[in-house]
């Protein structure tokens, strides 16, 4: 019973110390990293918003996107990133492929809806289909 007892209380102080650790939602995984407006003018880039490659954080190799960046969601291989109005009145997309190191676009959202499932890979596939539908 005892052990039992104790066995708990560590399991508890693991799911305690997990469940505080922090996640850094700025890291894209495969090097690449997002600035929110507010940081990036901080670190030196005025025209707003960065996603950027670098072998850490605060290292920027290459900016791939800066300015309007909207909202950006973290996929297995891919991110997709929503910018600015273009000039249609419409919200533009990017797709990074992080371990083919590419970025496309912009695309309307017709465009990135019909983007290849094989290509981005099935899961990711679906998150590009929620998150636009």
């Amino acid at each position: 019973m005892r052990i039992a007892i104790i066995g708990f209380f560590i399991l508890a102080m693991i799911a305690g110390i997990l469940l505080l650790w922090p996640i850094d939602s700025q890291d894209l995984g495969g090097g690449y990293y997002f600035l929110p407006q507010e940081e990036a003018i901080d670190v030196g880039f005025p025209g707003g918003a960065v996603i950027y490659k670098g072998p850490r954080k605060y290292v920027f190799n290459e900016v791939l996107l800066e300015g309007d960046i909207g909202e950006v969601y973290k996929g297995n291989a891919v991110v997709l990133v929503s910018t600015g109005v273009n000039s249609l009145g419409e919200m533009s997309y990017f797709v990074i492929h992080k371990s083919l190191d590419s970025l496309l676009g912009p695309f309307d959202k017709e465009a990135c809806l019909e983007l290849d499932k094989e290509w981005i890979g099935i899961d990711d596939w679906h998150l590009i289909q929620q998150k636009l539908n």
